[in-house]
């Protein structure tokens, strides 16, 4: 197992604070965490698309996470920054600010097979799988 980084604690962390600090009004709500440190200005936003606008112009160093009904764990921040991370190291843009939803967002797969395979086909460029999609 790896070593989960100080970067996916923070964001686990800034997760996990906003779903107890209001755990009803919470969810659904955007907030933006630096891909390089996992630092967060502590703002929620009502949409990706405002989210994206609030990072002045820096919109690419960012991951942009949303809150569910659940609990993020450390090694799930640690995945999230990595394929992020990954993704944007191989060109990949999911941030559009001009795009009524702030661009693509990768949608989380069921299986972990099928998470990984989703991820091969990103960063290496294989034939996109049957379970890749991307929402706007």
């Amino acid at each position: 197992m790896s070593r989960v980084t100080d970067a996916a604690k923070r964001v686990s962390d800034e997760y996990n604070m906003h779903r107890v600090a209001d755990p009803y009004g919470s969810i659904g709500k955007w907030f933006a965490a630096k891909l390089t440190d996992g630092s967060s200005d502590h703002t929620l936003y009502d949409s990706r698309a405002e989210c994206i606008r609030h990072q002045h112009h820096n919109e690419q160093w960012y991951a942009y996470v949303q809150i569910g009904p659940w609990q993020m764990s450390p090694m799930d921040a640690q995945t999230f920054l990595k394929k992020h991370r990954e993704m944007y190291s191989a060109g990949i843009r999911l941030v559009d600010p001009d795009a009524t939803g702030g661009g693509k967002s990768v949608i989380k797969r069921l299986t972990e097979h099928d998470e990984a395979r989703q991820h091969r086909s990103m960063i290496v460029g294989d034939v996109t799988p049957s379970n890749i999609s991307f929402r706007r």
